[in-house]
């Protein structure tokens, strides 16, 4: 049975993500356990996209070819998943810096997030910076 999904509905909703996002759609009004309770909800989801972007990621650098010309001519869909597994990584670390800090010990994803901070700096890469 095929799936009536787009295939791409990940990315565009992943896509839509900004810092304001922990907002949206909540009203002044509701009580400030129901916010707090929202915030660390989208908390954990940003910390396992982070997580589940840096493993994609990570796989696909094992993948490409020694020449990035390949990458263009003969993969050009693993090229937009590694670079949109690099974005979407940085996205949900920034999101996480400015707006989950005191919501990131209390999520069911913590240990996903105190893996995916160990890991090096540079470790995830985008196009450019792999072949670099």
């Amino acid at each position: 049975m095929k799936s009536t999904i787009p295939a791409d509905i990940p990315y565009q909703l992943l896509g839509q993500m900004e810092q304001g996002t922990s907002l949206h759609g909540l009203s002044n009004k509701e009580d400030r356990s129901k916010n707090n309770q929202d915030k660390l909800e989208i908390t954990t989801a940003y910390i396992t996209t982070m997580y589940y972007s840096a493993l994609s990621n990570l796989y696909i650098q094992s993948t490409l070819p020694n020449d990035v010309a390949e990458v263009d001519t003969q993969m050009p869909r693993l090229k937009i998943a590694f670079e949109r597994s690099f974005a979407d990584f940085k996205t949900a670390a920034q999101w996480l810096s400015k707006n989950g800090k005191q919501y990131i010990n209390e999520s069911t994803a913590k240990q996903f997030y105190d893996e995916v901070i160990s890991m090096e700096d540079d470790s995830i890469k985008d196009i450019s910076g792999f072949y670099s």
